[in-house]
């Protein structure tokens, strides 16, 4: 059985939902980054936008890909 301290516990949550800081990703579409995360929960596209903005590099902002490609979709 693998044992893990708390702060182990933490730095492993956190560093999944990419909280800890991170190299520069050279992505600046928001499509690729919603995909390999299978999604983004957010009550609101604000707050989705800034779920985005918090866990990324140089991303673009999400509302062309959201209104004008439809490559994003809100449900």
């Amino acid at each position: 059985m693998l044992s893990l301290s708390n702060d182990q516990v933490r730095f492993l949550r956190l560093h999944a939902q990419r909280l800890i800081p991170q190299p520069a990703e050279t992505m600046t579409s928001v499509v690729p980054f919603v995909k390999d995360r299978c999604g983004i929960q957010a009550l609101d596209a604000n707050a989705a936008m800034l779920a985005l903005r918090v866990r990324s590099v140089g991303l673009m902002a999400g509302e062309h890909a959201r209104i004008h490609e439809r490559s994003v979709v809100r449900t």
